[in-house]
């Protein structure tokens, strides 16, 4: 398979949320009754860490394009993670002396698209979005403390969509077959994307229901969208486009490998009965392993 005939696409889940503070205690009641919530100390402390120039994921990859979940958390965890990229971008506003960068430098500006196809999948407050004077709001704020530009010097876009995205229903219900065809969506959307380099900021259980992965908070993995395969069966209204997606770093591992760290092993304690009953609710096969 050659490189024009593949999109590198890296998935970022987001970093510690406040309602996953609850999770993790197993009380997840109490985590689900938070709207929206935000990135916990940790959280930000997780993002901040990851260095798009040397992580073992990314670095060496110039990112085209940067697609975020329009909750909260993503939003955050999309600022923190590509604040440097994004200066660099537009040196101009970040205090260096420079000229006005060219048409093609600017046509190179990495943009942010906040998809609604990305938010996470549940119906409880703490799956659930904001408005989109709300959501636009946050992303200013989210730029505005933490990154040396005005946010209207972004090239970010909220995608045009129903004022009503934020609701759990339609489109957006919690249903496994409505999810899946969002999914579709998505795939085809990103297929019709002229960007070969794509990072996706989004959350556990829309890249559960996508990659059959049960990701860490702010965990990075690489995945590879076959271009050909996936614009063959781009007109069949069936799931078969979702095979064009395959992991290339790093490759999954089975849940009961002796290579799985104390972390990861923690991780699947915690949420390989809920990744189970997640799959049973939507009606999918279950996999072998989440890891």
């Amino acid at each position: 398979m050659t490189e024009n005939t593949t999109k590198r696409v890296f998935f970022v889940r987001h970093g510690e949320g406040e309602h996953n503070v609850a999770f993790h205690r197993g009380d997840r009641k109490s985590g689900g009754r938070i709207r929206d919530p935000c990135l916990t100390d940790v959280g930000k402390q997780q993002a901040t860490s990851i260095s798009p120039d040397t992580h073992p994921v990314l670095k060496d990859t110039e990112i085209e394009l940067i697609v975020s979940s329009p909750l909260s958390r993503t939003i955050q965890t999309t600022i923190l993670v590509f604040k440097e990229k994004l200066e660099t971008d537009h040196p101009e506003v970040a205090g260096d002396q420079v000229e006005e960068p060219s048409q093609s430098e600017k046509q190179r500006e990495r943009k942010i698209i906040l998809h609604p196809d990305m938010q996470e999948t549940g119906d409880v407050n703490c799956d659930t979005g904001k408005p989109l004077e709300e959501t636009w709001d946050n992303l200013k704020t989210s730029v505005e403390a933490h990154i040396k530009l005005q946010p209207s010097m972004l090239c970010t876009k909220l995608l045009d969509i129903n004022p009503k995205w934020h609701k759990k229903e339609g489109d957006y219900a919690h249903d496994g077959k409505k999810i899946k065809a969002r999914l579709r969506r998505f795939t085809k959307w990103l297929l019709n994307r002229p960007e070969r380099n794509i990072a996706i900021v989004g959350h556990h259980n829309i890249f559960l229901a996508l990659l059959e992965f049960s990701f860490m908070n702010c965990e990075v993995r690489e995945y590879a969208l076959d271009v050909s395969m996936a614009q063959t069966l781009a007109d069949q209204e069936t799931d078969a486009i979702l095979k064009a997606w395959r992991p290339v770093y790093p490759l999954p591992l089975a849940a009961d490998s002796n290579n799985l760290s104390n972390a990861e092993k923690e991780h699947l304690r915690i949420h390989l009965p809920y990744c189970v009953e997640k799959f049973t609710l939507w009606g999918y096969p279950i996999p072998e392993n989440f890891r």
